[in-house]
């Protein structure tokens, strides 16, 4: 069977009918930045899961804060690494910014080993906390952007990676993580965090060029970019969900733990709002092709 993504013309004029769902990252997210003054309700019915937010009161954090801080359950979650001695201090600005949103604040500290990798050492904190944290129907939103995604993908094939990049939503601990805004430039980010006038934290190991991320970020991408402009976006524009993983579900399969089924094989979490718009968008018109957002950054299509 030919599987196509087209519009809804035109396979109404080629006469093929919709006969599957599959998985499509939804660029709605990503273009609200740029098109509106929010970045958008990202929050697509978790049913009575938190959606919590990531929060280390750096530019991106606090927009995606901003952005989220009317979805239902949202609660800052900040990660305090104890490699500063200002610490405390962020923790407190942390701590008032959520307050000054009206959004619940958690605050959790870590060790890290500060011998070695203190990057991975961190990384590994943080998703060993969010992984505890997260309980059934929960959702964690990070505030990884297009040019963390460009940044990781060079950094993976220097590293001899597979270049995958992030991807936009995957499981973690009983809940699940998703990037809604992986598809936003940086600029674009400072420039609502400046027009809303919000205030955040410049954390200085950002610019130390001993670690390969921050050489990246500052040697590596802005030579790129300049000898081929748009190279930011092409990296970031990359499918960052295995496709291996998002087999199409066949329209006969759509009971309710057929669609339930299809959304755990994909690592993605399993509204009951989404499984719900699924089955009934399958009952639709044969020339129509509906979407049904699943998370933040991604949605199933149905097509044939």
């Amino acid at each position: 069977m030919r599987r196509t993504r087209c519009s809804t013309s035109c396979a109404a004029r080629s006469g093929r009918t919709p006969s599957h769902w599959t998985m499509v990252p939804d660029g709605r997210v990503e273009r609200a930045l740029a098109q509106t003054e929010m970045l958008a309700a990202c929050l697509h019915g978790t049913d009575s899961g938190h959606l919590w937010v990531g929060f280390s009161g750096g530019v991106d954090s606090t927009v995606l804060l901003h952005a989220l801080r009317s979805s239902p359950n949202t609660v800052a979650i900040h990660i305090d690494h104890g490699l500063d001695p200002a610490a405390p201090e962020w923790a407190g600005h942390c701590r008032a910014v959520a307050e000054e949103f009206g959004v619940a604040f958690e605050s959790r500290s870590v060790r890290v080993d500060s011998h070695g990798n203190r990057e991975d050492a961190a990384r590994r904190a943080r998703y060993r906390v969010w992984g505890e944290l997260l309980a059934p129907g929960d959702v964690l939103a990070l505030a990884h952007h297009a040019d963390d995604q460009a940044e990781t993908r060079v950094w993976q094939l220097l590293t001899g990676r597979e270049p995958g990049g992030m991807p936009n939503a995957r499981r973690l601990g009983a809940g699940c993580v998703v990037r809604p805004l992986l598809g936003v430039r940086r600029r674009d980010i400072v420039d609502y965090a400046e027009r809303h006038e919000l205030r955040w934290i410049d954390d200085p190991s950002n610019a130390d060029l001993d670690l390969d991320r921050n050489l990246i970020r500052h040697r590596v991408m802005p030579r790129l970019e300049a000898r081929h402009p748009g190279a930011v976006e092409r990296l970031a524009a990359r499918r960052t969900v295995p496709v291996a993983r998002l087999r199409p579900l066949p329209l006969n399969e759509t009971s309710e733990q057929g669609v339930l089924a299809w959304l755990l094989a994909a690592g993605l979490p399993t509204p009951s709002k989404a499984v719900a718009e699924i089955r009934r968008q399958s009952l639709a018109r044969n020339d129509r092709m509906p979407r049904v957002g699943i998370v933040p950054g991604m949605q199933a299509w149905r097509y044939r």
